[in-house]
């Protein structure tokens, strides 16, 4: 899917605009394939319709209301309230809305951890906010502001190769979640505040004190709760097609 053309149209068109660009369901076809294929096979239970028809068309609106928000993000930003203290990792996941958080990110001066310098992400990384963990030596630089305090934000849904992850289950599945953060908020004494979406915004849901914390439980917990609100809406749920069939 190129991403870019599409954040790009954002920039002018609307997000139901988008929806019904003549290019946008050509390009999400193999990925709402995917995402339907394996919803199905998690909630293969009655009460859990997530059939054709109810899950591909909502689920592609949600994914046409994420790109409109990474073009739009410093016009939509939302206020997160963090617990008053030093060393909070705010622990994200792929939801329509998550762009929200860079514009929080840049006015607390938080530092949001990507894999890739992606064009959108140019205000937010000219004001110091983005680090590029695949770059030579991010881990140096994260220990540093780890150790002075810094908030960190990350969204831990989906692993990058090469990176330190731990086994957990999330869904029935085996998968792979990011850890090496989790290590160091161990480490460096940090609270992790999960975040997600609700009518008034987007608001930490759960929190946990990692210090001293194996990072193979804590990336259990963050899977337990990534879980709970995926079963809650799972066609908002934005990296179907990274979890394994079975």
């Amino acid at each position: 899917m190129n991403l870019q053309m599409f954040v790009d149209k954002a920039g002018i068109l609307s997000a139901d605009d988008l929806e019904l660009d003549a290019e946008f369901e050509p390009q999400m076809r193999v990925r709402l394939h995917l995402a339907t294929l394996k919803a199905s096979h998690v909630f293969n239970a009655p009460q859990v319709p997530v059939g054709q028809n109810r899950f591909a068309p909502t689920h592609k609106k949600e994914w046409a209301r994420f790109i409109h928000s990474l073009a739009q993000w410093e016009r939509i930003g939302q206020p997160v309230e963090l617990p008053r203290r030093e060393r909070v990792f705010v622990a994200a996941w792929h939801f329509p809305e998550v762009a929200a958080l860079f514009a929080f990110a840049r006015e607390i001066h938080a530092l949001m951890l990507v894999s890739q310098d992606a064009p959108w992400l140019r205000a937010l990384r000219e004001a110091g906010c983005t680090l590029n963990f695949q770059e030579p030596g991010a881990v140096r630089q994260l220990i540093r502001e780890m150790q002075a305090g810094r908030v960190v934000a990350a969204m831990l849904d989906h692993a990058i190769p090469g990176t330190r992850c731990e086994s957990a289950q999330l869904l029935g599945r085996t998968v792979s979640t990011p850890s090496g953060i989790l290590e160091l908020c161990s480490k460096h004494g940090y609270l992790i505040a999960f975040v997600a979406p609700r009518p008034e915004g987007i608001r930490i849901v759960a929190q946990l004190d990692a210090t001293g914390q194996p990072a193979h439980e804590l990336a259990q917990q963050y899977n337990d709760w990534l879980e709970a609100e995926i079963r809650t809406a799972p066609e908002r749920w934005l990296m179907w097609q990274a979890l394994p069939l079975r």
